[in-house]
């Protein structure tokens, strides 16, 4: 746990706390050095899109890779400015019979500006004439009865639906770190700010879904026209935003950076998550630094399940993870909660000679390099547990600088962290590497699952004991 994450959390009045914690533009997955407001991403699902993509989703069952269960999920993208990632995560929870939509509230939107005004120690909040009841927000298993509990919510009803508003000031999950730091009021649950969930019956039929996703997102959240089209402009201006935001830049782009701007695409990167990518930006990368450099990931455990797991589905954020009902702790999940690291896959960049020297011990995930194409990610110099904090998060490296840092660290520098956004499909894996003693005792354990390739190439092409250092 890193001071830095605790160091700047408002004092122990609630108000200033609420006042001082949602007024933090630096949550945000995107945001423009420009004061001026992000515009809109133009959706890719129309509104008759969406009763597809539920009419698809009530019709899946529980999905089981390996020894895990996981709910099936489904993305809907939004061309409101006022939700990060533009983006609705859909999960369906079958074993509840409930369907259940996730996404997180920027600073700017209204319902976030006034739980600024919310005393919620002395007062009850209230939202319109609606009077919010205590409650939890909780992430349950699709396989057992396990639960984590992430903070407390202020919840209400409306109609069939149960509307969940996180409270990232609360302790719900803190206990442990009273004894630790000598207090406990100072510490705020970051990946929960602005985190919202709607859960409906998932038998009330597609049409009474669409209007209660419509009332609360437009009367109670104060977000109009939620699922409306939005102008090639507007889109322009949101590519804009995000490039500057990715390679932080505050002093408008340049004619070769606007060209950038307008060639950036919409890709599935994660499964059911999209975002911009700047197709072949990993080369001018690779330039900088070295051919042989990677991004990877240490495994927290070397079993076939995990990996099979990864080739099967990639590798999962925290919150993505527990949201789609696998509660699988990793090395530090309640401090990734706490630090904001927990919405992303946590890398860091290493070279052959490194990852090699890892590998003997340990189970590495290897990725392709096109990795770096994507607009989602932030870096550090360092172990931050990619925090999303104050001075921290608005210090961070933009790609350029994080590169050209390895380059005059003559590509010894191994304390680096990129953090990715949601998830890393399983086709940006190139190699996993793994202990020469467990190599085909591993190797077997997959092929037993009944996986003998991934993507074109053979399991023993990808599971190495070395990378080729040519």
């Amino acid at each position: 746990m890193k001071n830095e994450i605790a160091s700047d959390n408002p004092k122990n009045n609630p108000s200033t706390r609420w006042q001082n914690v949602l007024s933090e533009d630096s949550i945000d997955g995107f945001h423009s050095n420009d004061p001026k407001e992000p515009a809109n991403i133009k959706e890719d699902l129309l509104v008759d899109d969406i009763d597809r993509t539920l009419n698809s989703l009530l019709n899946q069952e529980l999905q089981h890779i390996g020894d895990a269960t996981f709910r099936p999920n489904a993305e809907i993208k939004c061309g409101r400015d006022q939700l990060q990632d533009q983006r609705i995560n859909v999960v369906y929870e079958k074993d509840k019979n409930l369907l259940s939509f996730y996404a997180k509230l920027r600073p700017k939107n209204a319902l976030m500006k006034k739980m600024e005004t919310w005393d919620v120690q002395t007062e009850k909040a209230t939202l319109g004439d609606t009077r919010l009841d205590d409650g939890e927000f909780v992430y349950s298993s699709a396989s057992s009865k396990e639960e984590y509990k992430l903070c407390d919510a202020f919840v209400f009803t409306k109609n069939d639906a149960r509307v969940f508003v996180a409270d990232p000031t609360s302790m719900a999950t803190m206990g442990k770190y009273e004894d630790y730091f000598g207090f406990r009021p100072e510490l705020i649950t970051r990946a929960a700010i602005g985190l919202v969930k709607i859960e409906m019956p998932d038998d009330i039929g597609i049409n009474t879904v669409k209007q209660l996703l419509v009332d609360v997102f437009e009367k109670d959240f104060g977000i109009k026209d939620v699922f409306s089209n939005v102008s090639e402009e507007s889109e322009r201006e949101f590519k804009t935003n995000c490039y500057e935001w990715h390679h932080k830049i505050d002093a408008g782009l340049t004619q070769k950076q606007a060209k950038a701007v307008e060639n950036l695409q919409n890709k599935e990167v994660s499964l059911n998550y999209t975002t911009f990518i700047d197709r072949n930006k990993h080369e001018e990368y690779l330039k900088i630094s070295g051919e042989d450099l990677r991004s990877y990931h240490e495994f927290s455990s070397g079993s076939i399940m995990g990996i099979y797991r990864a080739l099967s589905l990639g590798l999962f954020s925290t919150s993505e993870r527990f949201s789609r009902g696998l509660i699988a702790k990793g090395a530090s999940s309640t401090d990734d909660f706490i630090s904001g690291g927990a919405d992303s896959v946590f890398t860091r960049i290493a070279n052959t000679t490194q990852i090699n020297r890892m590998g003997q011990n340990e189970v590495i995930a290897v990725f392709k390099p096109e990795l770096w194409d994507r607009m989602d990610w932030y870096a550090y110099p360092d172990d931050q547990y990619g925090t999303t904090s104050g001075d921290t998060y608005i210090n961070r490296l933009s790609p350029e600088e994080l590169f050209s840092l390895i380059a005059e660290n003559n590509k010894e520098f191994e304390d680096n962290e990129q953090m990715f956004r949601i998830g890393i499909g399983p086709n940006y894996i190139e190699h996993i590497v793994v202990p020469l003693d467990e190599r085909n005792r591993i190797i077997n354990g997959i092929k037993s699952l009944g996986m003998t390739g991934v993507d074109g190439r053979q399991i023993e092409d990808i599971i190495v004991s070395q990378l080729s250092t040519t």
